[in-house]
């Protein structure tokens, strides 16, 4: 009787939400939180937002970054790049400093939008040396030697490849102290 009942229940649909197709409860991270957290097959904010007074829409999360950045804007997409990467480091028992992270989002969306950190979003970018730092070296510098590029060194990228200070942080400012006595 239970597995009957149990495969009735699995089919029967209490709330449906358009686009998304499957809804199921997924395990808490930590032993102590009694909350209950569900996961779902697709993406449909606008939906779950009229079921407000179930759901807390105020914890919402998803892996996909175009909805996010329609929806919330580009700093939620920035936090969801960030949060996402470490999830993939993190189930290889790997720990990275959120700094880093931060720095990549950062990167991927500082343009309104978000760009895709593999070698066909590295081909938009100005800097030679940036690119041919990320992967495929050879196609890029014989890419920016056929096509005369110049660089300025303005990316990080760049300035550590040919071993400059950045940009940033202390790199950011000289310090002039004058070399004789003024009057």
């Amino acid at each position: 009787m239970v597995s009957l009942v149990e495969r009735e229940a699995g089919q029967t649909v209490v709330r449906q939400v358009k686009g998304i197709s499957r809804c199921f409860v997924e395990e808490n991270e930590k032993p102590d939180d009694k909350s209950i957290t569900l996961g779902t097959e697709g993406v449909n904010f606008a939906g779950v937002w009229e079921l407000d007074s179930m759901i807390d829409i105020n914890r919402i999360q998803s892996n996909d970054i175009r909805a996010i950045l329609d929806t919330y804007g580009v700093e939620a997409a920035r936090n969801t790049i960030t949060r996402e990467v470490a999830k993939v480091f993190a189930v290889y028992g790997i720990s990275v400093d959120p700094r880093h992270l931060t720095l990549v989002a950062d990167h991927m969306t500082f343009e309104g939008g978000y760009r895709a950190m593999n070698r066909m979003g590295m081909e938009h970018y100005p800097s030679a040396f940036q690119k041919m730092s990320f992967e495929t070296t050879m196609h890029f510098l014989r890419s920016a030697a056929m096509s005369g590029e110049v660089d300025y060194l303005q990316s990080p990228s760049s300035r550590i490849v040919l071993g400059k200070p950045v940009y940033g942080g202390t790199g950011s400012f000289d310090i002039l102290q004058p070399l004789g006595a003024t009057a």
